[in-house]
């Protein structure tokens, strides 16, 4: 039977400890031994060297928290082999502190610290100083490895992450750093974008309106900001973007940049557009039944002829008003059979031209004609039809009435008739006979306006101050303004 795997011991997940190791050069032995003996407390590694060439060697292929460096070698001297030192890239930021038997004077001081030395001892050695000073740097070597596995960790984290585009802004917003998710998602590679304002991935009316630079601010002030909206790629196609700007900050809390996280929801915010179409047409469903049927109620309760047609014109339904007036079953009417039926011959073609050009300009209808009654007599109806559309825009039915105007078209005929029969009389006579409008402009002159002073009856409200003479011209108009 196979063993279960033991519990996985979490404090140690990620766990990290830098063993450093510190160089000790000195030609004698006794003088290593000695060392070795000083620091066999720690923890380090601890490696000998007896020569400045072996020294140079290890240099080379190791990495050291601090190296203790005799001054006095056969040789190569621990000065030169100081200087061969800090020749190598791997060493060149390696602490050194020269050993001596010997007092120095001010000019080998000086050497040793220019040739980057960060302290000199004096044999022989206080154990409690040198364990002070060897400690201190492998310290501050551990933290460095430290930070350095860190640096390397998100480096791999952040390049190794193809599904989000994670990168770096300066405090102006300009990109500093670019991952493989970032390429992949945006299009740019490191090479052209890097240096780039990171307001080319918005569309232009975001840049338009400011929103890049305000999304800075936020995360500046807040600490994180996060946002969704469309964003834009390399080739100019949109996505839909779930974005998170973080403000990073040094110890001093001073504002060094900002961290980008982009990730593409375009398929997520497809699919909850379409569950929410779906919602949105059921219910739309369940509200267009129940308004279809409190509307024909409220039709059938019109005194109007109520009709509504398809988008294409033809009609499908019509009140229960139009069989009371016409006679004629509602069956009979539909589609166009009311253009053939009980609209006046007269009418018919400007009728039918009329309502096609209102289905295809996608306008209203507004037209008057008229209409057989079931006695046979035409009325004259006014006929108005309206397109009603849905969220998108698009007609889905025409709702329309008409009504009975047979008396108003009576009543205009009759005062047509009389005004005629006004003008008629006025024109006969031999006075000049003028109407003005309660406003006092004068909208009538008869014929013996024109007869006796030449002008046209046009001339407007201040026109006939014309033929006054100029003492009476002004008390007259004063008088019609006050009458």
């Amino acid at each position: 039977m196979a063993e279960s795997p033991k519990p996985l011991d979490h404090s140690r997940i990620g766990e990290f400890k830098p063993k450093a190791s510190i160089l000790l050069v000195d030609d004698n032995p006794a003088n290593l031994i000695s060392l070795r003996a000083l620091l066999s407390g720690s923890e380090q590694n601890l490696v000998e060297a007896g020569s400045g060439e072996e020294a140079i060697q290890r240099a080379q292929s190791d990495e050291f928290a601090v190296v203790l460096l005799d001054v006095l070698m056969p040789g190569m001297s621990g000065f030169e082999t100081a200087k061969l030192i800090r020749a190598n890239e791997r060493s060149r930021q390696t602490p050194i502190i020269f050993v001596t038997a010997n007092d120095m004077d001010r000019s080998q001081l000086e050497e040793a610290y220019a040739l980057g030395a960060v302290d000199l001892l004096v044999k022989p050695l206080l154990p409690v100083v040198l364990q002070a000073k060897v400690r201190g740097f492998v310290q501050l070597f551990e933290a460095k490895q430290r930070a350095k596995h860190e640096a390397e960790q998100i480096r791999l984290l952040v390049h190794g992450t193809s599904d989000y585009a994670i990168f770096m802004l300066d405090p102006m917003g300009y990109v500093m750093t670019w991952n493989s998710g970032a390429e992949r998602l945006k299009g740019y590679i490191a090479e052209e974008i890097i240096g780039q304002h990171f307001s080319r991935f918005h569309p232009q009316e975001a840049i338009d309106r400011g929103w890049p630079t305000q999304e800075l601010k936020m995360a500046e002030a807040q600490g994180r900001f996060e946002d969704e909206g469309w964003r834009i790629r390399k080739d100019g196609t949109p996505f839909w973007a779930n974005v998170i700007i973080t403000a990073l900050r040094d110890d001093g809390g001073n504002l060094r940049g900002f961290s980008k996280i982009t990730r593409d929801t375009t398929e997520r915010k497809r699919a909850e557009e379409n569950a929410r179409y779906l919602a949105e047409e059921a219910i739309a469903r369940r509200v267009a039944e129940e308004n279809e049927w409190r509307w024909r109620n409220l039709a059938e309760a019109l005194p109007n002829l109520v009709w509504t047609d398809l988008p294409d014109g033809q009609c499908d339904y019509l009140s229960s008003q139009w069989g009371t007036y016409t006679g004629i079953p509602e069956s009979e009417l539909l589609g166009l059979g009311w253009l053939d039926r009980v609209v006046h011959p007269d009418d018919r073609a400007r009728t039918l031209a009329c309502w096609m050009t209102a289905v295809e300009d996608k306008g209203v209808f507004d037209l008057e004609y008229r209409i057989r009654r079931h006695d046979g007599q035409y009325r004259w109806f006014k006929t108005r039809g309206v397109p009603v559309r849905d969220e998108h825009g698009k007609i889905v039915k025409w709702f329309g009435t008409c009504t009975d105007i047979q008396d108003r078209k009576q009543a205009e005929q009759h005062l047509r008739e009389s005004e005629e029969r006004f003008r008629q009389l006025a024109d006969a006579m031999p006075q000049i006979v003028w109407t003005a409008r309660p406003d006092g402009n004068i909208d009538y002159q008869n014929l013996k306006w024109f007869d006796f002073t030449g002008l046209p009856a046009t001339l407007g409200n201040e026109g006939w101050q014309q033929i006054i003479h100029p003492d009476d011209a002004r008390p007259a108009s004063s008088l019609l303004k006050k009458a």
